[in-house]
Protein backbone atom coordinates (compact mmCIF):
# COMPACT_ATOMS: atom_id res chain seq x y z
CA UNK A 1 0.00 0.00 0.00
CA UNK A 2 1.07 3.59 -0.80
CA UNK A 3 2.37 5.98 2.01
CA UNK A 4 -0.77 8.21 3.02
CA UNK A 5 0.40 12.21 2.03
CA UNK A 6 0.45 14.51 4.50
CA UNK A 7 -2.73 16.58 2.94
CA UNK A 8 -4.56 13.38 3.52
CA UNK A 9 -4.09 12.66 6.72
CA UNK A 10 -4.38 16.42 7.67
CA UNK A 11 -8.06 15.88 6.11
CA UNK A 12 -8.98 12.71 7.86
CA UNK A 13 -7.86 14.06 11.13
CA UNK A 14 -9.43 17.48 11.63
CA UNK A 15 -12.63 15.53 9.82
CA UNK A 16 -12.33 12.57 12.71
CA UNK A 17 -12.03 15.34 15.10
CA UNK A 18 -14.99 16.98 13.74
CA UNK A 19 -17.65 14.19 13.43
CA UNK A 20 -16.44 13.29 17.39
CA UNK A 21 -17.25 16.49 18.62
CA UNK A 22 -20.41 16.94 16.74
CA UNK A 23 -21.25 13.29 17.97
CA UNK A 24 -20.54 13.92 21.73
CA UNK A 25 -22.12 16.71 21.64
CA UNK A 26 -25.24 15.77 20.08
CA UNK A 27 -25.43 13.02 22.52
CA UNK A 28 -24.39 15.19 25.20
CA UNK A 29 -27.24 17.76 24.69
CA UNK A 30 -29.93 14.73 23.90
CA UNK A 31 -28.92 13.33 27.20
CA UNK A 32 -29.41 16.20 28.99
CA UNK A 33 -33.11 16.94 27.97
CA UNK A 34 -32.00 20.24 25.67
CA UNK A 35 -33.09 18.82 22.18
CA UNK A 36 -34.66 15.65 20.90
CA UNK A 37 -33.36 12.74 18.97
CA UNK A 38 -34.70 14.18 15.78
CA UNK A 39 -32.68 17.48 16.26
CA UNK A 40 -29.67 15.67 17.24
CA UNK A 41 -29.49 13.35 13.93
CA UNK A 42 -29.92 16.40 12.30
CA UNK A 43 -27.59 18.70 13.91
CA UNK A 44 -25.20 15.53 13.24
CA UNK A 45 -25.55 15.39 9.47
CA UNK A 46 -25.26 19.24 9.42
CA UNK A 47 -21.99 19.41 11.67
CA UNK A 48 -20.25 16.76 9.90
CA UNK A 49 -21.05 18.32 6.50
CA UNK A 50 -19.40 21.13 8.00
CA UNK A 51 -17.02 19.09 9.11
CA UNK A 52 -15.72 17.54 5.62
CA UNK A 53 -15.95 21.93 4.52
CA UNK A 54 -13.28 22.26 7.32
CA UNK A 55 -11.23 19.10 7.10
CA UNK A 56 -11.26 20.21 3.03
CA UNK A 57 -10.24 24.01 3.98
CA UNK A 58 -7.14 22.09 6.14
CA UNK A 59 -6.53 19.87 4.05
CA UNK A 60 -6.08 23.02 0.64
CA UNK A 61 -3.57 24.63 2.91
CA UNK A 62 -1.65 21.61 3.90
CA UNK A 63 -1.39 21.41 -0.12
CA UNK A 64 -0.19 24.57 -0.60
CA UNK A 65 2.39 24.71 2.05
CA UNK A 66 3.78 21.59 1.43
CA UNK A 67 4.32 22.60 -2.17
CA UNK A 68 5.94 25.95 -1.29
CA UNK A 69 8.07 24.24 1.01
CA UNK A 70 9.41 21.78 -1.21
CA UNK A 71 9.44 24.04 -4.13
CA UNK A 72 7.12 22.12 -6.89
CA UNK A 73 4.85 23.61 -8.84
CA UNK A 74 1.09 23.40 -7.43
CA UNK A 75 -0.38 20.41 -9.20
CA UNK A 76 -3.71 21.09 -11.53
CA UNK A 77 -6.76 20.19 -8.34
CA UNK A 78 -4.82 22.54 -6.34
CA UNK A 79 -4.51 25.67 -8.80
CA UNK A 80 -8.88 24.42 -9.81
CA UNK A 81 -9.53 24.81 -6.02
CA UNK A 82 -7.30 28.19 -5.59
CA UNK A 83 -9.17 29.76 -8.35
CA UNK A 84 -12.92 28.87 -7.88
CA UNK A 85 -12.57 29.03 -4.51
CA UNK A 86 -11.29 32.81 -4.94
CA UNK A 87 -14.04 33.47 -7.87
CA UNK A 88 -17.12 32.43 -5.53
CA UNK A 89 -15.61 34.18 -2.90
CA UNK A 90 -14.93 37.98 -4.86
CA UNK A 91 -18.48 36.98 -6.39
CA UNK A 92 -20.30 37.27 -2.88
CA UNK A 93 -17.87 39.83 -1.67
CA UNK A 94 -18.73 42.30 -4.81
CA UNK A 95 -22.96 41.11 -4.58
CA UNK A 96 -22.77 41.56 -1.30
CA UNK A 97 -21.06 45.35 -1.13
CA UNK A 98 -23.13 46.20 -4.00
CA UNK A 99 -26.59 45.06 -1.96
CA UNK A 100 -25.16 47.04 1.54
CA UNK A 101 -24.89 49.95 -1.11
CA UNK A 102 -28.42 50.12 -2.90
CA UNK A 103 -29.83 49.49 0.69
CA UNK A 104 -30.98 45.95 -0.06
CA UNK A 105 -29.14 44.23 2.67
CA UNK A 106 -27.94 46.03 6.19
CA UNK A 107 -24.26 45.28 6.89
CA UNK A 108 -24.40 42.90 9.23
CA UNK A 109 -26.11 40.61 7.00
CA UNK A 110 -23.79 41.21 4.59
CA UNK A 111 -20.66 39.85 6.98
CA UNK A 112 -22.76 36.61 7.46
CA UNK A 113 -23.60 36.14 3.84
CA UNK A 114 -20.18 36.31 3.00
CA UNK A 115 -19.14 34.21 5.56
CA UNK A 116 -21.64 31.45 5.07
CA UNK A 117 -21.83 31.88 1.29
CA UNK A 118 -18.30 33.05 0.32
CA UNK A 119 -16.40 31.29 2.30
CA UNK A 120 -18.24 28.05 2.83
CA UNK A 121 -19.70 27.87 -0.46
CA UNK A 122 -16.63 28.79 -1.83
CA UNK A 123 -14.71 26.23 -0.86
CA UNK A 124 -17.62 23.39 -1.07
CA UNK A 125 -17.55 24.57 -5.12
CA UNK A 126 -13.83 24.65 -5.22
CA UNK A 127 -13.64 21.54 -3.73
CA UNK A 128 -15.87 19.94 -5.78
CA UNK A 129 -14.34 21.46 -9.04
CA UNK A 130 -10.80 20.21 -7.67
CA UNK A 131 -12.50 16.33 -7.27
CA UNK A 132 -13.81 16.36 -10.08
CA UNK A 133 -9.78 17.76 -11.91
CA UNK A 134 -8.19 15.19 -10.16
CA UNK A 135 -10.62 12.29 -11.14
CA UNK A 136 -10.50 13.49 -14.54
CA UNK A 137 -6.75 13.37 -14.15
CA UNK A 138 -6.49 9.84 -13.04
CA UNK A 139 -8.82 8.38 -15.72
CA UNK A 140 -6.01 10.21 -18.14
CA UNK A 141 -3.60 8.79 -16.36
CA UNK A 142 -5.26 5.48 -16.69
CA UNK A 143 -5.81 5.57 -20.40
CA UNK A 144 -2.11 5.94 -20.83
Amino acid sequence: MKKWSLTLKVFLSVLAVAILYVLIASIVRVSMGQIEIGMAVTRFFIGSIIGVLVAGIAAGITAIVVAIRKKKKFSLPLKVFLIVAAVCILYVLIASIVRVYVGEISISRAVIRFIIFGLIGGSLVGGVAAGITALAVAIKKLGE
